[in-house]
């Protein structure tokens, strides 16, 4: 599921749902803060190093929600097996 949140920028930012995206988007929204991180680390930017920072965080959190979404499927799945 993707949902549509206004931004600051001209073009709308896409927000990916952590239950309904595939993880490419949530290794890119990693990928992309840690780069967002360095660059403004680089050029002595706060405000860009901070937006990194942040989009690195919400790529990290969304991952490990996934992968514990993953983990729960899984012994859903043991579990259905067990019982036949």
């Amino acid at each position: 599921m993707i949902h549509v949140a206004s931004s600051k920028t001209l073009c709308p930012k896409l927000v990916y749902d952590s239950f309904g995206s595939s993880g490419i988007f949530k290794r890119q929204n990693d990928m992309v803060g840690k780069v967002q991180e360095t660059a403004g680390d680089a050029m002595g930017n706060k405000q860009t190093q901070a937006k990194g920072i942040q989009k690195h965080a919400e790529g990290s959190m969304l991952k490990t929600v996934g992968n514990a979404k993953e983990m729960v499927k899984d012994a859903r799945d043991a579990v259905k097996d067990a019982k036949r």
